[in-house]
């Protein structure tokens, strides 16, 4: 147990930090992961694992290339609208 509140500075270090990625992706999805660690002001292995997570927990994936693909939020996916109607 950690008595001097470290261990709940770091866990909101870590949720406000998921939050500008999801909140700059929101912004431009089409930024590259390194335009995007530096939007958000950190490095490229540290944004490396927040995108590792976001994928695991099924909140965000890239479609197409690195070089010309982009970000989609999950949820948004869902949300879509059936374009070619019901089967």
């Amino acid at each position: 147990m950690i008595r001097n509140g470290r261990m709940h500075e770091t866990i909101n270090e870590t949720i406000n930090r998921t939050d500008r990625v999801l909140s700059v992706i929101r912004e431009n999805n089409r930024l590259t992961r390194e335009q995007l660690a530096k939007q958000v002001g950190i490095s490229k292995g540290t944004l490396a694992r927040e995108l590792a997570s976001l994928k695991k927990q099924n909140k965000i994936r890239r479609v197409g290339s690195n070089k010309s693909g982009h970000w989609e939020m999950v949820k948004d996916i869902k949300k879509r609208p059936n374009v070619e109607g019901p089967p």
